[in-house]
């Protein structure tokens, strides 16, 4: 067997209201994220997924700003 190239991985948390859901797990997407999960919590879903930490570069700006300061 060959070397095997590989990279970090960060486990990530996000909670956010229900109407951002769908672009935050489409921005996941992109970034190479395999969501893990979801939960619930009233009006807020909580997204579970694993993401290369070199796509998280500066990812809690473009958070902020694809939920308009309302996701954490």
């Amino acid at each position: 067997a060959g070397p095997t190239l590989l990279e970090p991985i960060m486990e990530v948390e996000i909670t956010t209201p229900e109407e951002f859901m769908g672009d935050i797990m489409g921005d996941l997407n992109q970034r190479r994220g395999k969501i893990q999960g979801m939960d619930s919590q009233g009006s807020k879903t909580i997204i579970r997924a694993l993401v290369p930490e070199a796509e998280l570069y500066k990812y809690a700006t473009t958070l902020r700003s694809m939920s308009h300061g309302r996701a954490v």
